[in-house]
């Protein structure tokens, strides 16, 4: 039989940091926070994985009746590259100040960006 040609060599899988940088966005919403995660949770969570000055706007929108979170946050970052650096090291994070077996999920906010 005839000899079959090489296959073609197939792409690597792109980073999340390649990804985010390429599209451009800023804006993410991490999910699946824990109970009880508040704005002020979010701020010391951040700064301490090393994003302090690197957002400029982070919100955790709250039930007005039970005035706890709804589980969701978004975030919005300085720059593509500061964006694709914290979707890298937050989506599946689990290293909780407060206990919990929550993972975050790490997404677009589809409706809004920057």
């Amino acid at each position: 039989p005839p000899a079959r040609p090489p296959a073609s060599p197939q792409a690597a899988p792109r980073s999340h940091a390649a990804v985010v940088h390429d599209s451009g966005k800023t804006t993410l919403m991490l999910q699946n926070l824990p109970t009880g995660f508040m704005r002020d949770a979010l701020i010391r969570l951040l700064d301490s994985q090393g994003f302090a000055g690197k957002y400029d706007f982070a919100y955790v929108p709250v039930c007005f009746r039970t005035l706890r979170s709804l589980g969701h946050a978004f975030v919005n970052f300085i720059s593509p590259e500061e964006t694709g650096r914290a979707w890298s090291r937050l989506d599946g994070f689990a290293g909780w100040e407060m206990p919990s077996d929550s993972v975050c999920g790490v997404t677009w906010n589809d409706k809004h960006q920057g």
